[in-house]
């Protein structure tokens, strides 16, 4: 299965002001997120990190708030670099016992690919 099976049905998906809803809407963005991001077309290894993970929980639903960090090493020789740096901001509910994503809000600090030019400037 897809990303997508991680949303709830009607799970709303924003990434630098561009939306996509339901999970056919989704899956769709994940499937040609390739064409968007520098990360498929990087050498090496990249990786992503997650930091200043803040989970607030309330019964069957959760907010989730950190940082994330593109790094790529381009080779083993050479020392890694910051491709790229944002926020996700992500509502969640508990539905037949799983943990679904209702809403996630990412915006990049740093790094904006170019596919995310006009987006951007609508959300700032």
């Amino acid at each position: 299965h897809g990303f997508a099976a991680y949303y709830t049905e009607d799970g709303v998906m924003a990434i630098n002001g561009k939306v996509a809803k339901g999970r056919d809407g989704i899956q769709a963005f994940y499937d040609n997120y390739s064409t968007m991001s520098p990360g498929e077309a990087l050498p090496g290894k990249l990786h992503v990190m997650l930091n200043n993970l803040r989970i607030v929980i309330d019964g069957d639903e959760a907010v989730v708030d950190l940082v994330w960090t593109e790094v790529n090493s381009d080779t083993v020789k050479l020392a890694p670099r910051i491709v790229e740096q944002g926020t996700d901001h992500t509502t969640m509910k508990k539905v037949d016992g799983r943990w679904l994503m209702t809403e996630r809000i990412i915006i990049n600090s740093g790094g904006l690919p170019d596919a995310y030019d006009e987006s951007f400037k609508k959300i700032k």
